[in-house]
């Protein structure tokens, strides 16, 4: 069996492109899932001045090494520990993860085709 040189320099630079453009999109769905988190989080956080609920909002995300990206969504209040430690309905961040799991679903399946068309083998 021979080896076509330039097919194999070809894939090579494919694959040296592909990381780039692999962190950027999956960044960006990132991004668009994590707004859509919070915004859906500040919708169920309990509401008595408003404070925590209004200062939810996405960090991130970040890369932290190996091609992994981290995000968190956070309040500002000094009481949101407090809040989320009563569960239940106060747990705002575990009912956003559990409720809206079909966004982290939807992610999964994005950030799969975007890796799969960076290396040529999607649409």
């Amino acid at each position: 069996m021979s080896v076509d040189a330039t097919d194999l320099e070809r894939y090579l630079a494919l694959l040296e492109s592909a990381d780039e453009t692999i962190d950027r999109q999956s960044a960006a769905a990132l991004a668009r899932a994590q707004q859509a988190l919070a915004a859906y989080a500040q919708s169920i956080a309990h509401r008595q001045s408003g404070h925590m609920a209004d200062t939810i909002h996405p960090l991130g995300p970040f890369a932290i090494g190996g091609g992994v990206l981290e995000s968190q969504i956070s309040s500002a209040a000094s009481y949101t520990l407090a809040e989320l430690e009563k569960g239940g309905a106060h747990d705002w961040a575990s009912r956003t993860l559990s409720e809206r799991a079909e966004l982290l679903d939807a992610l999964q399946d994005e950030t799969g085709r975007i890796v799969a068309t960076a290396i040529g083998g999607g649409p």
